[in-house]
């Protein structure tokens, strides 16, 4: 059987196609209607490193003068270190101890932390029944990664000019509403449903062609092992006076 049988098919049998696909169709989109609805929100920022440095004393300064420091920029200083740092402080933020501590907190949703092409780029994702969930999961995300980091470099006693900061880039204080799981439900169930549909058309068109080879035609050659009866004339007896009379 090829599309062209099939069409043929279906429509011989549009009373069952649309129904059915009608009914698929109001299904579907009942079902995408209950379909839990998700916002996503996102936010990055930035590993960057000191922001001070020592400002060498002059010769004749005595040996125990204060040091002093200057501001300097430390986008001009991305060194692999920076990289590195920045990734362990995500590791640790991403692991899943974290996450159930989140989860304590009351923090709802998910949320998901990657790396960009720049190394000292983070950026943070997260998807949660509301959009104000959405929101504050990323906030505490990103405030968790900063609280990582500066513990990780408390252990090594440096001074505070020599220190990796984080600094904030960017936070949606909207997040948008992600209709793809509803998009999917409504489309794919929509989909089965119409193959539903002329699946069963087609099935009940060749049952109805079967039915009406099997019907023998009118006027036609009856078909084998069906009963015949043959209706002879009755006999006259042959007692029986003939009913003309004969001629002399």
């Amino acid at each position: 059987m090829d599309l062209f049988d099939i069409l043929k098919s279906i429509v011989r049998q549009w009373y069952i196609m649309v129904p059915t696909a009608i009914i698929a169709i109001v299904v579907s989109v009942q079902l995408a209607g209950v379909v839990d609805t998700e916002f996503e929100a996102s936010g990055s920022s930035i590993f960057v490193g000191p922001t001070e440095r020592v400002v060498d004393p002059p010769a004749d300064a005595p040996p125990d003068a204060e040091r002093e420091f200057e501001p300097t920029n430390p986008f001009l200083s991305f060194n692999q270190s920076i990289d590195i740092t920045g990734s362990a402080a995500a590791r640790v933020v991403s692991s899943r101890e974290y996450i159930e501590q989140l989860a304590a907190e009351g923090y709802e949703g998910e949320y998901g932390i990657t790396q960009g092409p720049i190394g000292p780029v983070v950026n943070v994702s997260s998807t949660a029944p509301s959009p104000e969930a959405a929101v504050a999961m990323v906030e505490r995300v990103l405030l968790g990664l900063e609280v990582e980091l500066e513990r990780l470099q408390g252990g090594t006693d440096a001074p505070a000019f020599q220190q990796i900061s984080l600094q904030q880039l960017t936070v949606n204080q909207e997040a948008r509403e992600l209709t793809g799981a509803r998009r999917r439900v409504l489309v794919g169930g929509s989909a089965l449903g119409l193959v539903a549909a002329a699946s069963l058309a087609v099935a009940a068109d060749a049952i109805s062609a079967r039915r009406a080879r099997a019907r023998p035609d009118d006027g036609g050659e009856p078909e084998a092992g069906s009963d015949v009866r043959l209706i002879l004339p009755a006999s006259r007896p042959a007692d029986q006076p003939s009913s003309e009379r004969e001629l002399g």
